[in-house]
C-alpha cells in the first residue's frame, strides 16, 4: 500500500495528462499515513480471505475413463447404423480408467484401481462375481460415450449394476466431457448413482394399480353366493395367491391369501361334527370366520407420496404384514390406488 500511494503522489507516469506527478515532496510521514487510510479503507470492502484447506469430494462414487481421440473421431463420423457396435469396441478394447475414487473402485470389489486399468475388466471382474446378470450396465456406459461424442445429451439407461460387496445397486451416469486435443484423447466422467434407495422411490411406481389388480369389490359381488373353490380356482388362472377385498366405495377391507383359504377348507374339513361339505363353502363363511377374520385385516396404508422406505417401515411395524394399500392420503376409508406386496418390495431391492 506504501508503495502504491508513493506510486500515485511522486510518480510523473501516473497522471499523464498533468504532465508531472501530483505531490512530488510528499513527506514520508505523511504518505505512510494516507495509505493505511487506503488500506483500512480497502479492507473494509473486500471479501475476507480463507486461509483455511478447501475440501471437495464427489457425492457419488466418481470414475473418469479415457479413450483415444482416433476413436471418438471414428464414432463420430460412423454413420447411425454402424455407431453402437463402434462404440461398443472401443469400450471394450481401448477405453482405461484414469481417475477413480475409493467407492468406485469397492463398487467392483477392489480398495483401488491400478493406474490406467483397462475398463472392460471392471466388467470381467463384475461378472465373476454375478455371472448369470444382465450386463446392461456396460453397454449403457457405450452407448453413453457414444452419444456424448457428438455433443448430445446421453439418455440414462435404467440398467442397473449391483455393487460386488454390497446390496445397492447403482446407474453409471456419463456426466462431463474433456477433450485433450495435445494428449489425444477424450476423457469421460461417470458418476454411479443409486437410484434404487429407497428412500427415494415413491411407493406408487412400484405398486400394482387398481386397474391391473386382482380384486372383488363387494358392491361387484355377493359373498353369500361365491364359492370358495370358485375363488380359488380363479385366482390359479389369474396366477395369484392374494386377494384384496375392497367396501363398496373401494376402500380396502380385507386382504386374503390363499394359503389363509385352504387352511380355512381343511379345518372345516377336519371338523367331526358333521362338517359342512368344504364345496359348498363360500366367502361370507370365510369372513364371518372369527378365528381367520383378524388375519385379513392384517394391511397398512400409505399416501401416494409416500416413498418406498416408508411402506417398508409401515410393513414392518404390523406382525404379520405383507401387503401395503395406497391410497390419496393415507387412511383406509379412502379408494385404493394400488397394492404393494412383500413380493414387490423385494423385487425392488
Amino acid at each position: 500500500m506504501k508503495r502504491l500511494t508513493k506510486q500515485l503522489f511522486r510518480d510523473e507516469k501516473i497522471f499523464r495528462s498533468v504532465g508531472a506527478a501530483i505531490a512530488p515532496d510528499l513527506k514520508d510521514s505523511l504518505v505512510e499515513t494516507l495509505a493505511a487510510e487506503l488500506h483500512a479503507s480497502l479492507k473494509s470492502v473486500l471479501p475476507r480471505i480463507d486461509g483455511s484447506r478447501v475440501e471437495q469430494w464427489p457425492a457419488w462414487p466418481f470414475m473418469r475413463v479415457e479413450l483415444p481421440q482416433s476413436e471418438t473421431d471414428r464414432i463420430e463420423q460412423a454413420n447411425e447404423s454402424e455407431r453402437p457396435g463402434l462404440a461398443q469396441h472401443a469400450v471394450t478394447e481401448y477405453a482405461v480408467v484414469v481417475t477413480s475414487d475409493a467407492r468406485a473402485a469397492q463398487l467392483f470389489g477392489w480398495q483401488g484401481l491400478p493406474e490406467r486399468m483397462k475398463f472392460h475388466e471392471l466388467l470381467v471382474t463384475w461378472k465373476d462375481k454375478y455371472p448369470d446378470a444382465d450386463s446392461g450396465w456396460f453397454t449403457s456406459c457405450c452407448d453413453q460415450i457414444m452419444v456424448c461424442v457428438r455433443r448430445e445429451f446421453p439418455v440414462i439407461s435404467g440398467a442397473a449394476m449391483r455393487e460386488v460387496a454390497g446390496e445397492s445397486s447403482f446407474t453409471p451416469v456419463v456426466t462431463r466431457v474433456r477433450r485433450r486435443p495435445f494428449a489425444g484423447a477424450v476423457q469421460f466422467d461417470m458418476l454411479f448413482f443409486n437410484l434404487s434407495d429407497p428412500r427415494a422411490v415413491l411407493a406408487r411406481s412400484r405398486m400394482i394399480p387398481i386397474a391391473d389388480l386382482f380384486h372383488k369389490r363387494l358392491g361387484d359381488i355377493d359373498p353369500n353366493r361365491l364359492l370358495l373353490k370358485s375363488l380359488i380356482q380363479e385366482m390359479t388362472a389369474e396366477r395369484r395367491n392374494r386377494i384384496p377385498i375392497l367396501t363398496d366405495e373401494g376402500a380396502p377391507l380385507y386382504i386374503v391369501h390363499r394359503s389363509m383359504i385352504e387352511q380355512f377348507i381343511a379345518n372345516r374339513a377336519l371338523q367331526l361334527d358333521g362338517a359342512q361339505d368344504p364345496r359348498t363353502l363360500t366367502l361370507a363363511d370365510l369372513l364371518a370366520d372369527p378365528n381367520m377374520k383378524s388375519l385379513f385385516a392384517s394391511f397398512t396404508v400409505v399416501a401416494r407420496q409416500a416413498t418406498l422406505a416408508s411402506a417398508i417401515t409401515a410393513m414392518n411395524s404390523l406382525k404379520g404384514c405383507s401387503d401395503v394399500f395406497v391410497t390419496n392420503g393415507g387412511t383406509p376409508g379412502e379408494l385404493v390406488l394400488g397394492l404393494l406386496t412383500n413380493v414387490d418390495i423385494a423385487r425392488s431391492s
